[in-house]
């Protein structure tokens, strides 16, 4: 018998269970764990720590405040995606099973999810390091080291006027 956990499916399914879990806000992924569990699904628990790593190396999730995860806009993207994907797969998996009524989800007590740290703060704070870094690498220069260089880009938008020609 081969098991969806050996099949990669369990790590697939968990990947849309946490992007979806967490389009509502910030959660911990043991409390996540702890609510599929209770589904009594035939998954290693394995699978879903693979998952979770895959997600926050892929940066469709980001550790927040208080053990928490969190989803970010890539990972949100993602979730339509992944929502997309399973919509097709699952019409066909209920016609071979021969079952047209889903399971209803387990009731699972959990406290109220902490307020985020806003996301200005962080890049406040990268903005800093990064001048802090040109700046150093401007000294180093300017004293004899190593030279260097940087590149600025504009974006602009098909509707924005082309830049003029300056003569």
């Amino acid at each position: 018998m081969v098991r969806p956990a050996a099949t990669g499916l369990a790590t697939a399914f968990f990947r849309l269970y946490l992007l979806d879990a967490l389009a509502v806000g910030p959660a911990r992924p043991a409390a996540l764990l702890a609510a599929i569990a209770a589904e009594r699904l035939p998954f290693a628990s394995g699978a879903f720590g693979r998952a979770l790593q895959s997600l926050l190396e892929g940066g469709y999730v980001t550790p927040a405040q208080s053990a928490n995860v969190a989803l970010t806009p890539l990972g949100a993207a993602e979730r339509v995606a992944e929502r997309e994907r399973w919509s097709a797969v699952v019409p066909t998996l209920l016609r071979l099973l021969g079952d047209s009524s889903p399971r209803a989800a387990p009731v699972i007590a959990e406290a109220a999810a902490p307020v985020y740290r806003a996301v200005p703060v962080a890049e406040a704070y990268l903005d800093r390091v990064l001048v802090a870094h040109v700046r150093e690498r401007i000294a180093a220069a300017r004293d004899g080291g190593p030279g260097w260089c940087t590149a600025r880009s504009a974006r602009r938008s098909a509707a924005a006027r082309p830049f003029s020609a300056v003569m």
